[in-house]
């Protein structure tokens, strides 16, 4: 079973209280289907979402715990708008960015709060390939800094660049195939 959550105000980007709506919606499928675990598919700033939750309430047990992770064009800098200056920043081989926002300092402040090779990781972004290091939207290292969140704590990770037209930040959950095909591949086998 699949349950698709969409804020209604889902670009307010207040990430401690999309965590605490997050909480709220775990808690009811908990209560109601008594779900003691749970995957995760996010795009974009689902993503910020999902990492705001997981630092804040990830290891509480009480809650159903987070098992696979599908993380599709993750904003963890933001977006080329709101910071332009990702575009030209690196990542080192852990994925820690050259340079943070405030947000994501933030998760890195809290990223022990991460249960310890718990959760699998699958991060999946799009290069256009055509000079900007961008998906159109997010920037190559905006997606690449979800590694550091994780690094020594996940049970795995694995990420993927994907190039081309069908690689832009819309195309990449809606129309591209092979994001599709990762998916279903990693979630289900």
């Amino acid at each position: 079973p699949e349950v698709q959550i969409v804020f209604k105000t889902n670009r307010n980007r207040n990430y401690q209280q999309d965590a605490r709506w997050l909480k709220h919606v775990i808690k009811k499928l908990q209560r109601r289907y008594g779900i003691t675990k749970f995957n995760y598919v996010g795009h974009s700033m689902g993503n910020t979402d999902i990492m705001a939750y997981e630092t804040t309430f990830g290891q509480r047990k009480q809650l159903p715990q987070l098992q696979k992770y599908v993380a599709i064009a993750p904003a963890m800098l933001g977006n080329i708008v709101m910071f332009p200056w990702t575009v030209t920043t690196t990542n080192a081989t852990n994925g820690r960015p050259s340079e943070f926002t405030p947000e994501y300092q933030k998760l890195v402040n809290n990223r022990k709060t991460i249960p310890m090779n718990q959760i699998r990781v699958l991060s999946l972004y799009g290069n256009l390939d055509n000079g900007t290091d961008t998906d159109g939207t997010i920037s190559v290292s905006s997606a690449k800094s979800l590694r550091y969140l994780f690094w020594g704590r996940s049970k795995s990770f694995k990420e993927v660049e994907l190039t081309g037209d069908l690689a832009s930040h819309n195309a990449l959950p809606r129309r591209n195939p092979e994001v599709v095909r990762d998916m279903e591949q990693f979630l289900w086998g």
